[in-house]
């Protein structure tokens, strides 16, 4: 063996015997009773790391209207949308809602909007439901609120609702009271998961429900 081999040899054991003793020292360490473990990452404060709760998982997607109900400030219990409307809802995991309700059947202009009069126009402004902003579970009271940032109907504008919900894991529940100019109302919201959340599952078409019996209590 040449001078200059030896050289190179000598240096190669040199750099290797430092790392070899690391490697024992870590392993024994590691095997020693009491070794603290690693510190594990904090949590997500994020609000779309607060809207993972049960609760909200199970919610977030998208759902069908079953049935919408109103009970009036003198009892009554009015069906303003048809005994079968449509809708849909999405509930969005980072804390965005939307809901879109529709009055079956459909109210239009018989003779074009050009041509509608007051009454035909106040009639399809009535016959449909659309708003959008924020939502978050209360699970402590059993509550959704929403945070409605804009609607087509006016007095929904920048309200707050607090909506009780009951799930049952096939029919969520939702019942809140809105204010109407004074007038105070109480709703029923019954959605049902849509064939978007699991399209393995629906068939080619989705039947018409019958309005189940709304229960206000």
């Amino acid at each position: 063996m040449t001078p200059a081999h030896r050289k190179c040899l000598l240096l190669a054991v040199l750099l290797l015997l430092p790392m070899s003793c690391w490697e024992s020292a870590r392993a024994q360490s590691a095997s020693q009773p009491g070794t603290p473990k690693p510190k594990s990452i904090p949590s997500d404060p994020s609000p779309t790391a607060a809207m993972n709760t049960s609760v909200s998982n199970q919610l977030t997607g998208t759902w069908r209207l079953v049935a919408y109900q109103e009970k009036l400030s003198n009892g009554d219990t009015v069906n303003p949308y048809g005994d079968t409307p449509q809708g849909i809802a999405i509930f969005e995991p980072g804390g965005y809602v939307s809901v879109q309700l529709m009055k079956i059947p459909r109210v239009s202009f018989p003779s074009g909007y050009d041509r509608a009069t007051a009454e035909q126009v106040k009639a399809v402004h009535e016959a449909y439901l659309a708003y959008y902003g924020t939502w978050a579970v209360d699970e402590a009271h059993n509550v959704i609120v929403e945070n409605i940032r804009a609607s087509n109907q006016p007095f929904l504008n920048n309200q707050m609702t607090t909506q009780r919900y009951d799930f049952d894991g096939k029919r969520l529940s939702l019942r809140f009271v809105f204010d109407n100019h004074g007038d105070e109302h109480s709703v029923v919201f019954v959605w049902e998961p849509s064939c978007l959340n699991r399209p393995n599952s629906c068939g080619t078409a989705v039947p018409g429900c019958v309005l189940p019996a709304a229960n206000f209590n």
